[in-house]
């Protein structure tokens, strides 16, 4: 089936469909490991790539999050403007529309807030610290938390390394200089990262979830619709999922 090409300021990459075998393969991923899953989805629909950031470790979670709901827009049933959540008959709770803004494109690599420069999350730095969550004691929120504020608020000319392992103690060292710190100034770092973010924003506004990891948020601040995160299983069908021995997971 072809698929639409996805353009945005910094890449275009036209889309193809998924193979059973990825589908298969991608069924026997733990909920866990969700960014890691996310790349090997992104690797497996990608046709090609071109534009200035062509590596998808270096999208930002948002943009890598936005390929992915563009991909279920061509695929799922429920056509582009697909339901996100329903509370069975009538209406969808929740549609795409309701969270994604093309329009509001990638514009800054950093902000500089008090004596920080804010980036963004990209991709490459949400799996390490899927690999290092097991290694800080605190809650899944609580980690997150601190790995959001360790990736993102940096002292300036700071920077981190591409390689796997070295990201991980990098991150992991990070933290652990947080957590050392008075509780008055971890609450200001919070506040410089909510701040850095929020003027970093585009096409979905992430955020850390209550039980762990990042989540869309609805584009509207009082709105009632869920927190969503297009996980990868909503693009497989059931009988991928039932010949990879997993139950497919319902909804976006």
């Amino acid at each position: 089936m072809p698929l639409n090409k996805v353009v945005t300021r910094r890449f275009t990459v036209t889309l193809k469909e998924l193979t059973l075998e990825a589908g298969m393969e991608l069924a026997s991923f733990s909920p866990d490991i969700e960014h890691q899953s996310t790349t090997r989805f992104l690797e497996s629909i990608i046709e090609s790539a071109e534009g200035d950031v062509v590596d998808i470790g270096d999208w930002t979670i948002q943009e890598r999050t936005m390929v992915k709901a563009m991909y279920l827009a061509s695929t799922l049933e429920t056509g582009p403007d697909f339901a996100i959540s329903s509370s069975g008959g009538g209406e969808p709770d929740a549609r795409l529309s309701d969270y994604l803004s093309t329009e509001d494109e990638y514009t800054k690599d950093s902000v500089t807030i008090d004596k920080y420069v804010v980036i963004p999350i990209t991709g490459r730095v949400a799996e390490s610290l899927e690999r290092i969550q097991g290694e800080v004691a605190t809650s899944e929120y609580g980690f997150w938390l601190l790995g959001a504020i360790a990736a993102s608020v940096c002292e300036p000319g700071e920077s981190l390394p591409d390689n796997a392992s070295e990201l991980d103690d990098e991150l992991l060292k990070r933290i652990s200089d947080i957590v050392s710190r008075p509780q008055s100034e971890v609450n200001a770092l919070m506040e410089v990262l909510a701040t850095g973010q929020h003027q970093l924003y585009h096409l979905l506004n992430m955020v850390i979830a209550q039980i762990g990891g990042f989540a869309v948020r609805p584009k509207e601040a009082e709105s009632d619709k869920p927190l969503t995160r297009f996980p990868v299983s909503s693009a497989l069908s059931e009988r991928t999922a039932l010949m990879a021995g997993k139950l497919a997971t319902a909804g976006a």
